[in-house]
């Protein structure tokens, strides 16, 4: 009966087995791994380009030889690499998600443009590639496919991954979409990590498109994160593994990065989300948020000032103007107790006590609504709510726990301590190199809290946060690499971006400088109010105006929008012929970075007149 069996199951187990092999080689024929289904993802924009083969870029003017990268996969599309390297080249390449990409910041401005610039300037005898291939909602299971893809081409000597923000995502949409049934969903996921058979019963669009609605759930219509957060983990330190294999093989180097995220992000968006929706466009505040953030706290005053002549009881106005009133060593009580009388918002009111009445005070109202919210139902979200309360009563220490606890409630897109802890944890048993950029971000904060110092919104970096950002990688890697190089500190980065910005009222005119004059500090490029309606752009006859313009276009030129890059072009020679001679050698320098990328060396030789020779002549007295 036994051999009667066994003979029975052995045919059986290899007719699967079979089946198995035999799946698997039609994964093959259709351009699709175990790799790619296990980045499959719900959510549409972590669809992967899946096909027969990489969907590499192209560029106009027939040339060829060089790399370029596919907006399939990255944000940057365009950018370039030639296929053959030079003896003398190091080549940085850089995976990650939007908060790599950059979101519209000019390229020599963002993080991954100022460790070009660090770099090349320590290392004058060699010449340093680098390619960003941030693209916007990845996960690692999607770079680890970008990696897996493109590297082998791209021949670089190191990866640097800045990746964590986008774990939980695509496993967050598909738990929404089983209706919370936790153990269904990560189950299938297994079986398509291990068995091709199962992979084969995924409907292409599944992978191709993604089915999950755009709007993202929160933690609070999620089943408990301990019920599968360990689940995401795990993977994350499987991609790790992976790509340290892969990169191995190619004979490069790994450095991991941790993710700093702002901590004082609230859904709302806005820094100042308690004083109201109505007043985050309103031209003084925006001036004057602007002025407090970059050391005008005058131009704050006066801003408040004009505001209150028209709105006498707008208690945000008398509150700001309380504000930038002690930073510029007056009495702040006045306004501080005018606000108090039209406010009604808790943490707008705890604010306006301490300027009032001092910390100690304003601390004992904090801590008053903090037992509430702890007695209340629902408790870890609704004391997260008390989080700001302590910051705004100069209680920044009793703050900060708070912070660290809700950054996962307030937005579940972002890293958080169990994120960077599994980053650092993977390095360390996979061989890769660790640079832990969040406690850098955190020692360069107040009260260790990174904010809207270093962020636009929850995760993307403004100007500071590059600055930062852009230092402590380049340092990073250079130790990685054991090169002896001398580098600026992030301290020394900081304190020269923080003097060439104080008690301006515009941006700077630099592209490596550039912040983007669509000034709402703290929101995303994409949701920012019309330019139009902006002031620090400046007057419209200055000629700072058509700088600025260049600016933008230069950003949008760079690297394969061809529309925008002649429109960047013009912008920046109007610029030189208008007048003003610290705008002019500005747009010169601009002008000169710009011509000098692939896409602008490609550009210029394929123009046909009047553009080169007007070029010419325009550069020639800067020579």
């Amino acid at each position: 009966m036994g051999r009667r069996l066994l003979f029975s199951l052995v045919p059986a187990a290899l007719a699967v087995v079979g089946a198995e092999v035999l799946a698997q080689q039609v994964e093959r024929a259709r351009g699709r791994t175990a790799l790619s289904y296990e980045a499959l993802s719900p959510v549409q924009f972590q669809a992967l380009p899946l096909g027969d083969e990489v969907p590499w870029g192209t560029r106009p003017f027939g040339v060829s030889g060089v790399a370029v990268v596919s907006e399939s996969w990255a944000d940057l599309d365009g950018q370039g690499w030639p296929d053959e390297r030079g003896d003398d080249e190091l080549r940085i390449v850089f995976v990650g998600g939007s908060a790599l990409g950059g979101w519209g910041v000019p390229p020599p401005a963002l993080h991954t443009g100022i460790v070009q610039r660090l770099l090349d300037d320590a290392l004058p005898d060699r010449r340093v590639s680098v390619l960003n291939l941030g693209m916007t909602g990845w996960s690692s299971t999607q770079l680890r496919w970008t990696v897996d893809q493109v590297l082998p081409r791209l021949q670089p000597d190191l990866v640097v991954t800045l990746m964590g923000n986008n774990e939980r995502m695509d496993i967050a949409n598909a738990l929404r979409l089983a209706d919370g049934d936790v153990d269904s969903v990560l189950a299938a996921r297994d079986r398509h990590r291990r068995f091709a058979l199962q992979r084969l019963r995924v409907r292409p669009g599944d992978v191709d498109r993604g089915a999950a609605p755009q709007g993202m759930p929160q933690l609070n219509d999620l089943p408990a994160l301990d019920r599968w957060d360990g689940w995401v983990q795990a993977r994350t330190e499987r991609s790790i593994g992976f790509l340290r294999r892969r990169t191995r093989q190619m004979g490069a180097e790994l450095l991991v990065s941790s993710v700093p995220v702002n901590h004082r992000y609230h859904r709302l968006g806005h820094e100042w989300w308690f004083l109201g929706e109505e007043r985050f466009g309103a031209e003084a505040y925006r001036t004057a948020q602007w002025a407090l953030r970059y050391g005008a706290p005058q131009a704050a005053v006066e801003a408040m000032r004009a505001g209150l002549l028209d709105h006498p009881d707008d208690g945000g106005a008398h509150l700001i103007l309380a504000e930038a009133t002690e930073r510029l060593g007056g009495d702040p009580r006045p306004p501080a107790r005018a606000a108090l009388q039209s406010l009604d918002n808790e943490v707008a009111r705890v604010w306006a006590t301490r300027l009032a009445d001092g910390t100690e005070a304003a601390t004992a109202l904090a801590r008053e609504a903090h037992q509430r919210a702890r007695a209340a139902e629902g408790v870890a979200f609704v004391e997260c709510s008390t989080a700001d309360l302590f910051w705004y009563a100069g209680a920044r220490a009793e703050a900060a726990p708070i912070f660290e606890r809700c950054l996962l409630p307030r937005m579940l897109y972002r890293a958080d301590s169990a994120t960077n802890e599994t980053l650092r944890r993977a390095a360390g048993a996979k061989g890769a190199g660790f640079l832990d950029l969040d406690a850098v971000a955190r020692g360069h904060s107040d009260a260790g809290v990174p904010d809207f110092d270093l962020f636009y919104d929850y995760c993307h970096y403004s100007p500071r946060g590059n600055v930062l950002a852009g230092h402590a990688l380049a340092a990073g890697i250079a130790q990685h690499l054991g090169l002896e190089l001398e580098l600026p500190s992030v301290a020394a980065g900081l304190a020269a971006h923080d003097a060439g910005r104080a008690g301006r009222l515009v941006d700077r005119y630099e592209l490596a400088e550039f912040a983007g004059v669509e000034f709402d500090v703290t929101n995303l490029v994409a949701l920012r109010p019309d330019p139009q309606r902006d002031s620090r752009r400046g007057p419209p006859d200055d000629p700072q105006q058509g700088l600025f313009a260049a600016n933008r276009n230069a950003a949008s030129a760079n690297w394969s929008y061809w529309d925008a890059f002649p429109i960047a072009v013009d912008s920046y020679l109007r610029a030189m012929e208008g007048g003003n001679p610290a705008v002019a050698a500005a747009a010169s320098e601009n002008l000169r970075w710009l011509l000098d990328q692939p896409p602008g060396r490609h550009w210029r030789a394929g123009a046909e007149e009047p553009w080169p020779s007007r070029i010419d002549a325009a550069m020639a007295p800067t020579r």
